[in-house]
């Protein structure tokens, strides 16, 4: 009898470790990144394999877990929790806001590394650079989820069934009315957002536009965040609504639920509410805005091509772009493109990546007043000789607007 207890015992212990979360050190580069409420895991920041198996799980403080975005600056992940903003980088979660006025449920990063987030009644920033912190703009009934747009500098902010645009001055504008509006992010491809609404996915145009691309699908009961790849695959999560997981929008073949699958996510017991990809923020500012008069550095982050050469350039507008290789470069080919390329003084725009994958742009923007309010974007690509076309990946374009000096 003791001697069946024993192995008893044993074996529930085995089974107790095979059941633990496995952690390690950092996500992979193109692992997708969640950050997790509850369940299996706990309060957690999870790395996901392409095909759902985690594999990695870094602790998060107790307390209500909002949304998650990549940081340009230091490569690492940005995570809300209440009132604090978390960092987290190498297996290691430091505090970098501890107080925010009130309770933020989403963030993202803006073009000059404004660390932006929907807190109910307002939207807060947070610059680190700057070390400065702002209500950018209230009045809001329940800012639920924030989104800076590429394409004209504006944060998209879902307020209840409502989605307004905050332009660079702060000034805020209705821009479309959509029944259970959840969440949404850029799509650099078309100029458009991805917002998700309770059982919808739509294509959201500046204008206010709405054009339905899936519906009734699983994880679009509740969405909670959205992420667009490089390769043009939208991630959506879904959370505190069975099935809880993550799901996939192919915005180039238009099928949805790949290469996810809601019951080998489920399965796994997440919650989760937020998501990005590791190190898929590729081309960011390093350490101010775009002011006239002034040297502007720039990050380029290719971990996967290191020692490679890169090209930068410049373009007035970044849609349609052109193909390189498997890629699309979001610039387009006009006389700032071709300048751009030709005039180091300009724009030292081209070196080798670091043993990092990493590497510094800098931008000299001239002294003419007139530049004020100016937009333009930036764009880099990878030359690799076993690449099609001799080219490896590419940016989408990062817009930029010129302030005043």
């Amino acid at each position: 009898m003791r001697v069946k207890l024993a192995a008893a015992i044993v074996l529930c212990a085995m089974l107790a470790l095979s059941l633990a979360p496995t952690t390690t050190a950092q996500p992979k580069t193109g692992e997708i990144v969640l950050s997790n409420a509850g369940g299996f895991h706990g309060n957690a920041l999870i790395a996901m394999g392409r095909y759902g198996g985690i594999t990695t799980i870094l602790p998060l403080p107790a307390g209500n877990v909002g949304g998650v975005a990549p940081n340009g600056m230091g490569n690492e992940d940005l995570v809300v929790i209440d009132k604090m903003i978390m960092g987290v980088r190498d297996g290691h979660v430091r505090t970098i806001v501890g107080s925010l006025s009130q309770p933020a449920r989403d963030i993202d990063v803006d073009e000059d590394n404004t660390y932006v987030m929907a807190a109910g009644t307002a939207v807060l920033g947070v610059n680190p650079v700057a070390s400065t912190r702002t209500t950018i703009t209230t009045g809001f009934t329940n800012a639920s989820s924030i989104a800076w747009n590429g394409t004209n500098g504006s944060l998209m902010v879902v307020d209840g069934d409502k989605i307004w645009a905050i332009d660079r001055s702060h000034n805020k504008k209705l821009v479309a009315t959509v029944p259970g509006a959840c969440c949404m992010t850029w799509d650099s491809y078309t100029g458009n957002m991805f917002l998700a609404a309770k059982n919808y996915l739509y294509a959201l145009a500046p204008g206010g536009a709405l054009t339905t691309l899936e519906s009734n699908k699983p994880g679009l009961k509740n969405p909670t965040d959205l992420f667009l790849r490089s390769d043009r695959v939208l991630i959506v999560v879904q959370g505190n609504t069975s099935p809880t997981g993550v799901y996939a929008y192919n915005g180039k073949t238009g099928k949805y639920n790949r290469p996810y699958h809601e019951d080998t996510s489920a399965k796994t017991g997440i919650n989760p509410m937020g998501v990005t990809v590791e190190h898929y923020r590729e081309l960011w500012l390093v350490k101010t805005t775009v002011k006239i008069g002034h040297a502007v550095d720039f990050l380029v982050n290719f971990p996967l091509y290191k020692g490679k050469t890169y090209v930068a350039a410049l373009s007035y507008s970044h849609s349609p772009g052109f193909p390189v290789g498997n890629y699309r470069l979001h610039l387009n080919l006009d006389p700032l493109f071709m300048v751009s390329l030709t005039n180091p003084a300009l724009f030292k725009n081209t070196g080798i990546l670091s043993t990092h994958g990493t590497a510094r742009v800098t931008l000299f923007v001239p002294d003419i007043a007139a530049l004020a309010g100016f937009r333009i974007y930036m764009g880099a690509v990878i030359l690799d000789p076993a690449g099609k076309n001799g080219f490896g990946e590419a940016t989408n374009g990062l817009g930029l607007t010129f302030q005043p000096k």
